[in-house]
Order: structure tokens, then C-alpha cells, then sequence
């Protein structure tokens, strides 16, 4: 899922004094409710890293930049989990487990919108393919980080509900 390269760009992302879930300390007995802003800045910064990138125009390049806006929202949803969830809260694995799950489940259904309509898959190899290009495979992959970016911010949302830092 997750590869060398990414990881390290996300980790990079993340920057000093934030921490990443694996190597969060024991948690106290109260969150620390001042992550909250951080990490919501945090998950915006992860959009703008690879902006560049990403507007190429280049497939390649396009998806490159999703996988590291991906990887470094990811390592924000577990550092969120370890600090503000009970270890169970999202079953076997925790959270890293879930956001698998919820990739593989959103890439198979927007993979599926994006690159096998009838025109792509019946006319391959005529006047139609053009529309099938690996652009759509890049807007896919959009859609499966859109969908990350959604459970980062309900999370950051959901949480700045019982801050004590937060008023509604």
C-alpha cells in the first residue's frame, strides 16, 4: 500500500513535534486537544506538498503526487486514532486497517466508474478509446484520497465536538 518512498515523503510531511501514530507516546489520561488544529493544518498541508505535481498534467506524475498526499494523510488519521480513540475503536488492525480497507473498497468502485464503461471496454480499440486514457485512472485515485480527506476531517470535526479548546 504503502511504499518506501511515500512513507518517507509523508513522514517529512508530517514534520518535528507532531509524531506519527506508531511512534506516539502512551497517551495520558486526557488528549491533548491542541492537536486538533495542528493536525487539521496538517491535512491541508498534505493537499498543498504535492500541488505542483499534481497540476502537470501528467498522469504519472499526477499520481505520484496523489500517493504522497495519500500517504501523509493516512499517517494524520492514525496519529488522530492513537491520541483521541480507545485501541479497539476500529477493530483488528486499528485504523491503518481500516483506511486499507476503505482504499481497496473505493478504488474497486471508482476504478470501476472511471475505466470500464461500455465505450472503454466494447470499442478498445476504436474511435472512443481516447476517452479511456489513464487520466481516469488518476481521477479514481482522486476519488479513493477525496474519500481519506473525508474520514480525516470528520474525525478532526467529530473530536473538536467534546474539546474543551473548541466552542461549537
Amino acid at each position: 500500500m504503502m511504499t518506501p518512498a511515500t512513507r518517507a515523503a509523508a513522514i517529512l510531511l508530517l514534520g518535528a513535534g507532531l509524531g506519527l501514530a506508531e511512534t506516539a507516546p502512551a497517551r495520558a489520561v486526557e488528549p491533548d486537544w491542541t492537536m486538533l488544529d495542528a493536525m487539521a493544518e496538517q491535512a491541508f498541508l498534505c493537499e498543498q506538498a504535492s500541488e505542483k505535481e499534481y497540476w502537470s498534467g501528467v498522469p504519472r506524475r499526477m499520481m505520484a503526487a496523489l500517493e504522497i498526499r495519500l500517504a501523509c494523510l493516512e499517517e494524520v488519521a492514525a496519529t488522530l486514532a492513537a491520541e483521541f480513540y480507545p485501541s479497539g475503536a476500529f477493530g483488528p488492525g486499528g485504523m491503518k486497517a481500516r483506511l486499507g480497507d476503505l482504499q481497496a473498497e473505493t478504488g474497486r468502485l471508482f476504478g470501476a466508474i472511471h475505466t470500464q464503461p461500455l465505450p472503454c471496454t466494447a470499442h478498445a480499440h476504436d474511435a472512443h478509446a481516447h476517452a479511456c486514457g489513464p487520466i481516469y485512472e488518476v481521477w479514481a485515485r482522486e476519488n479513493t484520497v477525496a474519500a481519506v480527506r473525508a474520514a480525516v476531517d470528520a474525525m478532526i470535526d467529530r473530536l473538536k465536538d467534546q474539546s474543551p479548546l473548541h466552542t461549537p
